[in-house]
């Protein structure tokens, strides 16, 4: 991906690249959900990143990028373990004990903590403008979906905090790395290494699950072997747009998933949209076009 960064400006690179991982969260979602019932989620969460590894490996020039990586190999593939397979673990556990919505928009506060902690270790030195951006992204996912966070107290309320809250953590923290990782290193190996670390790092859990893989109907695999071919490009995406972009403006983009996620949800299966998503997309938008702004060359 580094063949277009002669003519696309860091704004650009930010759009593309971060517009199409964000969209990529969103329709992996709906589609997980399709799929969920008929293998756990280690195993999906396994399969879609060893789907991602194999379509996008054979293309990265090896002879090439090896020399630049492999001194970095215990970091990459430590960061990767947890940016694509620790935060979906934990995201799948967060639902468990509170409503997919509820998870979505307190995970929508990645972006603040990412700004947080790129602040203080130095990575980045937030303007107003852009700490006013990621607040009206924020915001807007809250208005756009609050609706149908259903809030119940006690322990499973605790509980689900607990797990997305690390979640939020886990995905500024890993930002904040790899954004650090990838000076002079081409965005498609690292993507590969990642990849391949998570599928690594689920491949124990989808072990102690005992998956039935030959119960998988020939659709449900189709809708599988999708998903990974969708999240290998995605995950290239998320890289390449870390490369150029701030932590923070980059994880701002992935707050388009459950925008995208609903708007699926509106035209597959009919499930209606208000007033308060259409504002809650106007303020993400705008957001998104703040906290992109500040960062273009």
């Amino acid at each position: 991906m580094n063949l277009f960064r002669g003519n696309l400006s860091r704004g650009a690179i930010t759009v593309i690249g971060g517009g199409y991982a964000g969209i990529v969260v969103g329709v992996t979602t709906v589609l997980s959900r399709e799929v969920i019932d008929v293998i756990d989620p280690a195993s999906l969460g396994m399969l879609r990143y060893a789907i991602g590894f194999s379509m996008v490996a054979p293309f990265v020039a090896w002879t090439v990028a090896w020399p630049q990586v492999k001194q970095h190999l215990p970091r990459i593939f430590l960061l990767g373990a947890a940016q694509f397979g620790l935060l979906v673990a934990l995201m799948n556990l967060s639902v468990v004990y509170i409503s997919a919505a509820l998870a979505t928009i307190v995970f929508s506060a990645a972006p603040v903590s990412a700004l947080i902690l790129a602040t203080a270790v130095g990575q980045e030195r937030p303007s107003l403008r852009q700490i006013l951006g990621i607040v009206a992204v924020l915001l807007g996912v809250v208005l756009a979906i609050g609706d149908q966070a259903a809030v119940e107290t006690g322990e499973a309320l605790l509980f689900g905090l607990l797990a997305v809250g690390t979640a939020v953590l886990a995905s500024a923290g890993c930002a904040i790395g790899l954004r650090g990782t990838m000076d002079g290193k081409p965005p498609i190996a690292v993507t590969v290494l990642c990849m391949a670390s998570a599928s690594l790092a689920l491949l124990p859990f989808s072990l102690i699950q005992t998956p039935s893989f030959t119960a998988i109907s020939t659709t449900d695999w189709s809708i599988i072997l999708a998903i990974g071919v969708i999240s290998g490009l995605g995950a290239c995406s998320w890289i390449w747009t870390l490369k150029h972009a701030d932590a923070s403006t980059a994880t701002s983009w992935i707050s388009l998933g459950p925008i995208v996620a609903a708007i699926l949800d509106y035209f597959v299966f009919g499930l209606p949209l208000g007033l308060a998503f259409v504002g809650g997309l106007a303020l993400v938008v705008l957001g998104l076009v703040i906290v992109t702004r500040k960062g273009k060359s």
